[in-house]
């Protein structure tokens, strides 16, 4: 499916009603920190106290992302994997075991989102930045159905490569491949290893995700992925096998340096836990009027109605120094939707030509 192909899908779905029409003009909800600014680490020059500031919030915060993916990241390691001395050669009871706690985290996560803003709507449309229901009955989608769709990746290809690829970090460490240290060893670096890793993470998503939006390869591989345009905590790893093979492979990074387990553990369950909150389409969860989470990226958000902008994320100069970044504002709109009109237009050549 090529490029154009998805702007179609988009179309067709924004065009069903007028209530639909009018959302896909304008948003719903726009995040408090709005139109968006990169990271102030990442503008030049620096902002230092901005920069302290934003990594003890992002960082420290009880309802932020990180904070909760990295809690959830040291009760698995203490309590849900296998012991080293298991874990020394490939076995299947110690994979399998690996397996199912990885489905149960990855279930509660974008499962209990879904939940919780889609089919109970108990949240109804507050702090929701699109207000457009997941698709339906339109077979552009497997089963012809956004969230069965979503699911069926996920679960099958997103969930067992992340696995995978885990056993083969903790058979690593385990055999003495990778220099593991403790936090007695060096307790500055154990520490600023979990700041850093964003950074060279979110380094390896936009080399990947840029290579991804050049075709034919946008045609082979990322369309699926692109065909949610306004997203759902299960469309974070919707994806073609190989981008999720590709994806999920930014936990090997942390073979280049001196590390724990747990750095490993947090990269994954970043992917299992801030993937979906991401891709939720809310800016905050909220149970009885207190956000709980601070969940949905705008800034990626962007990315997938408007497709050529927001490659990378918010903590990185890439689009910016490329002439990618988009703010959410109305006028990076209408340059967004000059250049979908390029690419229409080019489209329209090649077919006829």
């Amino acid at each position: 499916m090529r490029r154009e192909s998805v702007m179609a899908i988009t179309d067709d779905v924004a065009a069903s009603s007028g209530a639909a029409q009018k959302a896909r003009r304008t948003w719903k909800h726009l995040p408090e920190e709005y139109p968006v600014e990169i990271a102030p680490f990442a503008m030049w020059p620096p902002k230092l106290f901005a920069s302290i500031a934003y990594v003890a919030k992002t960082w420290l915060l009880p309802n932020g992302v990180r904070f909760q993916t990295l809690a959830v990241a040291l009760i698995v390691w203490n309590w849900f994997t296998p012991s080293y001395d298991r874990v020394v050669t490939f076995q299947v009871d110690w994979m399998a075991e690996i397996l199912l706690r990885n489905l149960v985290v990855f279930l509660a996560a974008a499962g209990g989102l879904h939940l919780w803003l889609y089919t109970f709507r108990m949240q109804g449309d507050a702090t929701s930045f699109d207000a457009r229901p997941m698709v339906k009955n339109n077979k552009a989608f497997l089963f012809n159905s956004q969230v069965w769709e979503n699911m069926f990746w996920s679960l099958s290809i997103g969930v067992p490569v992340g696995t995978l690829y885990e056993c083969v970090m903790h058979w690593a460490f385990a055999n003495g491949h990778i220099v593991m240290i403790d936090w007695m060893d060096n307790p500055v670096w154990f520490a600023a290893l979990f700041v850093l890793l964003p950074l060279a993470t979110g380094t390896h998503f936009y080399i990947l995700h840029r290579f991804e939006h050049i075709e034919p390869f946008f045609k082979w591989i990322h369309s699926i992925h692109h065909k949610n345009v306004n997203v759902g905590p299960w469309s974070g790893h919707s994806a073609h096998p190989l981008e999720t093979a590709g994806i999920f492979s930014d936990i090997f990074l942390l073979v280049l340096v001196p590390c724990h387990p747990l750095h490993a553990l947090y990269v994954l369950m970043a992917h299992y836990i801030s993937g979906p909150a991401a891709h939720c389409g809310y800016e905050k969860i909220k149970i009885l009027g207190i956000t709980v989470l601070n969940s949905g990226d705008f800034f990626h958000h962007l990315h997938h109605r408007f497709y050529d902008c927001n490659y990378g994320t918010q903590e990185l100069p890439f689009d910016p120094q490329f002439k990618s970044f988009h703010d959410g504002s109305p006028e990076n709109d209408k340059l967004i939707a000059a250049r979908r009109r390029e690419l229409r237009s080019k489209a329209t050549a090649r077919s006829k030509s």
